[in-house]
């Protein structure tokens, strides 16, 4: 899947707190760490980050943004335990807050929690202000495929697609036509989003294996050669390499 996207939010402030225009020094800290350890984020600088956001939280304990960034870090590292716990320290803080319930959904999908993920996504649909409900209905529908709903799925990313046309939901999409037989579709689908982005080389490498399928040789070599190009020295990249060999 996609890197689960950054909180852009702001310092929570304690009423009633002392100095510089009613922000605490804990928290006026707080907030530095926060900032500092999103700019380490944004630079794949995960270490930095996390000892950031770390520092963030010491200062001050309900700063909900830190927390959720924790979790993300803990997701990438892997620890999806403690990636789970950190998004509900948040949701205590703050129960409404849709970016920590999405972070979660995504969680619960890597591990396998599918209807907690569908639970979760339907948190995130029910805030009529959050900003990016697409990508809910996308993760929605990816855990609906997963369960083998795939109807379902192929619904919803039509609506994350309608809402803003983002390429994973364009590709599940093409994932999903594929799981129901409707090949034809898959490969319209995936046709029109290597045209869009043409840096996607698991959109490649999809594309490849249909065109294989129905016998297009010369137009499967072209992608599995793209997917070769963009990402040479991964497993997709490998396999890419492998068809095209056979393929001689």
């Amino acid at each position: 899947m996609r890197r689960i996207t950054a909180a852009l939010a702001a310092l929570l402030i304690f009423a009633g707190c002392a100095s510089f225009g009613g922000e605490s020094k804990s928290a006026k800290l707080s907030r530095s760490h926060y900032m500092m350890g999103n700019s380490y984020f944004a630079q794949n600088r995960i270490q930095d980050a996390f000892l950031e956001f770390q520092k963030s939280v010491a200062e001050n304990p309900r700063n909900k943004d830190a927390r959720n960034m924790l979790g993300q870090v803990y997701a990438i590292l892997g620890e999806y335990d403690k990636a789970v716990s950190s998004y509900r320290e948040a949701l205590d803080i703050d129960p409404d807050f849709a970016d920590a319930h999405h972070n979660l959904a995504m969680t619960f999908v890597m591990t396998g929690r599918l209807d907690e993920a569908i639970a979760e996504c339907e948190k995130v649909l029910e805030d009529p202000l959050y900003e990016v409900p697409e990508t809910a209905l996308n993760t929605m529908g990816y855990a609906q495929m997963m369960k083998g709903e795939n109807e379902q799925a192929i619904d919803l990313f039509k609506k994350a697609l309608l809402r803003r046309p983002i390429p994973q939901a364009s590709y599940n999409l093409a994932l999903a036509y594929e799981r129901t037989g409707r090949n034809d579709d898959a490969e319209r689908e995936l046709a029109r989003l290597v045209e869009r982005h043409p840096g996607y080389a698991e959109a490649h490498f999809a594309l490849a294996r249909l065109c294989l399928k129905r016998g297009d040789t010369p137009k499967a070599r072209q992608h599995f050669h793209e997917t070769m190009n963009l990402a040479p020295d991964s497993e997709m990249g490998a396999s890419a390499r492998k068809e095209l060999e056979r393929l001689r």
